[in-house]
């Protein structure tokens, strides 16, 4: 095996763990837009590059070449390690057509604005690891022609208890 090989191995497993323990990405309906206010897991939400809201125009703009799309988690879902975590977060992912580079803001509030992490950056040679590069300054550089998913964190319901192992 080559390291070219032993690497989309990596990502692929890295794909399926993503699919596996984020249920928004094995929806059981059509989904519908979101709503900031009461976000759930049937729902989605499109954004541009610079994190605004996708209008009617941007649809139809031949020079847009980026497309983020927030999946909230299900209402309520708390990760059984952490208590937040990655199983429950919400994600956000980016595509990019463009030829070069670009700078992606995540979208601003009313839309989740908790811890976020980059899960995964297909331009990227190797996976990033499981548990994600933290995005302190809820930006990233979208690489020519490729797929990037950050998870934001969703809040810790009120009651609910941190499992201590």
């Amino acid at each position: 095996e080559t390291s070219h090989s032993l690497a989309l191995t990596a990502t692929v497993r890295q794909l399926l763990r993503l699919r596996r323990t984020h249920p928004q990405l094995r929806p059981g309906r059509f989904l519908v837009p979101a709503d900031p206010a009461a976000l759930d897991a049937g729902q989605v939400a499109w954004f541009t590059a610079g994190g605004e809201e996708l209008e009617h125009t941007h649809w139809m703009d031949p020079a847009q070449h980026v497309l983020g799309m927030l999946r909230p988690a299900a209402r309520g879902a708390v990760d059984a390690e952490s208590g937040a975590g990655s199983g429950a977060g919400h994600l956000l992912a980016y595509f990019s057509s463009a030829a070069e580079p670009v700078q992606v803001t995540l979208p601003p509030s009313p839309w989740p604005q908790s811890e976020a992490r980059l899960l995964v950056d297909t331009a990227r040679e190797e996976p990033l690891p499981e548990e994600g590069l933290p995005l302190p300054a809820r930006s990233l550089e979208l690489g020519a022609f490729s797929v990037a998913v950050v998870a934001i964190a969703t809040d810790v319901p009120e009651g609910a208890q941190k499992r201590l192992s």
